[in-house]
């Protein structure tokens, strides 16, 4: 992969804005489709109950930021700069490789399925797999949709939204580096992200709160955890699907699959298209 040219300024614009608006009802009006199709691919749904509380919940998440500064402060006490390169994204691989592997010793101990219990399962995952790549078709209409109308939305509020760092990163890396990166982002980052949303809280959330409030609500945490407004629509729109498929076919498999193509396709697109790397950094 060779470096990219800097890009140039992507301006919302009402057109694109009523665009986007068209595509997120159109996926809205595909979604009976989707949920019959899925239902006739995946017919039964098992309900899963968390072994686990918040308790254990909130115990990863301490985790997870206690490793962050330990983590932070033992790189800068060797002189290696988290902003370099890779470093970020391998430190925050890293971050949630641990994180993740106390959520898999949780369920170890708590559940007798074991690992199984967040999703990991055998059996019917082709079919699971299935209920992805078709969740992911008819909905991706709606995830462009919500990311022009984020765009327009905060350039109507007057915010100055920053892009993802992420997407800024693939264009500095090279070479080497961005085959990396590209990996990372497709298949070992959304693995773990998928295991501690999917996997470990919305079980628990959707135990408490029911279907849809607990797919809502992790599809919130969800997005809220990117940290970046203009992609914090899109993103939420994408963990809703996420959270749906999940609910269906309660494989990691199929979650993981949705959000592999989705980093996959995104990261293409930034390195393929100028027009969409403008579009997707706002």
């Amino acid at each position: 992969m060779e470096p990219q040219a800097q890009l140039g300024e992507f301006e919302p614009t009402t057109a694109g804005a009523v665009v986007g608006l068209v595509l997120v009802f159109a996926s809205i009006a595909l979604f009976p489709l989707g949920r019959a199709l899925a239902q006739r691919l995946v017919p039964d749904r098992n309900v899963f109950f968390a072994r686990w509380g918040f308790f254990h919940v909130g115990l990863a998440i301490f985790t997870y930021f206690a490793l962050t500064i330990l983590g932070g402060a033992a790189l800068e006490a060797v002189g290696v700069e988290r902003s370099d390169g890779l470093v970020p994204v391998l430190f925050g691989a890293g971050l949630q490789v641990a994180t993740v592997a106390l959520c898999l010793a949780f369920a170890r101990r708590l559940d007798p399925d074991g690992i199984a219990s967040l999703g990991l399962r055998s059996g019917s995952n082709v079919r699971s797999l299935g209920v992805g790549v078709l969740a992911y078709g008819l909905g991706l209409p709606s995830i462009v949709g919500a990311m022009l109308l984020s765009a327009w939305s905060w350039k109507a509020l007057g915010v100055d939204a920053p892009p993802q760092d992420m997407l800024k990163l693939v264009l500095e890396l090279q070479g080497a580096e961005c085959w990396i990166f590209a990996l990372l982002a497709v298949a070992l980052i959304p693995l773990c992200e998928e295991l501690f949303f999917r996997g470990f809280l919305q079980p628990l959330l959707v135990q408490n709160l029911g279907d849809r409030l607990g797919v809502l609500a992790t599809a919130l945490l969800f997005a809220a955890m990117h940290g970046n407004l203009v992609a914090f629509l899109p993103i939420f729109v994408l963990a809703l699907l996420l959270g749906m498929v999940m609910l269906r076919t309660q494989r990691i498999a199929a979650a993981w699959l949705v959000h592999a193509l989705h980093n996959g396709i995104t990261i293409s697109l930034v390195l393929g298209s100028d027009w969409a790397r403008r579009m997707l950094e706002g």
